[in-house]
């Protein structure tokens, strides 16, 4: 009885889910006229939106999971340094926690329709650690990306600083090292070192 009603509650939920997919839910006036009149943060680091089926199963969850405090302030440094947004993120998790706890069930339920039911705790302990997985794996995924790029960023920083030295040794003025040896390398780093040398020359600060 137990597991009969956890696999309903399951699957309720992914049907749930399924209709605010389908037949997304109207923001209210208020929201929307807070919307138009907020002014935007600008973003620390160029970010890119990614889409998927995770991210459209998950993002009615996406405002709740902010209610909770989610991401964290660790997290939300790594969002930026792997230039992904935190709806995108929020979207993931609990669409691969809703995955991980309905993914079980269904196996169960397919399992007793064909005459070979499974004892309820099987399916039950797999979806609790299914779920949990799903909602931990995308951290775990960002915080290797941001790592990963951290290390790229130390190395190109060096050698960034190696050009600079070069070209101040041949004659070249401060600011004209800074530009010629950010235009020199390639790749994610030297695209941040040469955003930020272009928002110091545009808002007129010192690089």
């Amino acid at each position: 009885m137990i597991a009969l009603v956890l696999l309903g509650a399951g699957a309720g939920l992914g049907l749930w889910a399924l209709v605010v997919w389908l037949i997304p839910p109207r923001p209210p006036l208020a929201a929307l006229i807070s919307r138009l009149n907020a002014t935007p943060a600008r973003p620390p680091i160029l970010t890119t939106e990614t889409g998927g089926w995770a991210v459209r199963l998950g993002s009615p969850f996406s405002g709740l999971l902010r209610a909770l405090g989610l991401p964290g302030r660790t997290v939300s440094q790594d969002l930026a340094i792997a230039e992904r947004s935190p709806e995108t993120h929020l979207a993931e998790k609990a669409a691969l926690a809703l995955t991980g706890l309905l993914l079980p069930a269904t196996v169960g339920v397919l399992l007793t329709l064909a005459g070979r039911p499974l004892p309820w705790p099987v399916p039950l302990g797999g979806s609790l650690a299914l779920a949990v997985a799903g909602f931990l794996l995308p951290d775990a995924t960002v915080r290797a990306e941001a790592e990963r790029r951290r290390q790229a960023f130390r190395h190109a920083l060096g050698a960034y600083l190696n050009l600079i030295h070069v070209l101040l040794a041949g004659g070249a003025g401060v600011d004209g090292a800074l530009i010629d040896a950010a235009g020199i390398g390639q790749g994610w780093s030297f695209r941040q070192l040469r955003r930020a040398l272009n928002t110091a020359r545009l808002t007129r600060t010192s690089p």
